[in-house]
């Protein structure tokens, strides 16, 4: 039963730290049609999350190593997000909508591997309660 409770304790803590990186990653979504020092801001944003979760999960080991498997997943597809963003706003510096047109098709099929990669682990992410449903 402490176990248990040690668990649930744990996730409790987890899911504060996987919510400011949900609300980073929004910001960042929001933002993709803004100009390159707009979405290059929000990515320091999620940057920062990401570094204090991964600081958080080294001071507070997962007692279930699922648990840790799931947020290391979260941890590789938000940093993919943050440094295609990162890439974007660089190609496209007065904004994706505008300029799309510019990027190469390579990294258009890079994007959809990291969506695809961001969709996978935010889904781990509310198989094992860490956060609410989306």
């Amino acid at each position: 039963m402490r176990s248990k409770q040690k668990v649930l304790r744990w996730k409790r803590h987890a899911a504060l730290m996987v919510a400011t990186i949900h609300r980073t990653q929004a910001d960042l979504i929001a933002d993709v049609g803004e100009p390159a020092v707009v979405v290059l801001a929000a990515c320091d944003q999620l940057d920062q999350s990401i570094a204090d979760l991964r600081r958080w999960m080294l001071d507070h080991p997962s007692p279930e190593p699922e648990l840790d498997l799931c947020l290391s997943s979260l941890v590789r597809a938000c940093s993919g997000l943050g440094t295609m963003m990162t890439t974007v706003a660089r190609l496209a510096p007065a904004g994706i909508d505008t300029e799309v047109h510019h990027l190469p098709a390579s990294f258009a099929q890079y994007m959809e591997g990291q969506v695809d990669a961001l969709a996978d682990a935010w889904a781990e992410v509310r198989r094992l309660e860490l956060v609410g449903p989306s």
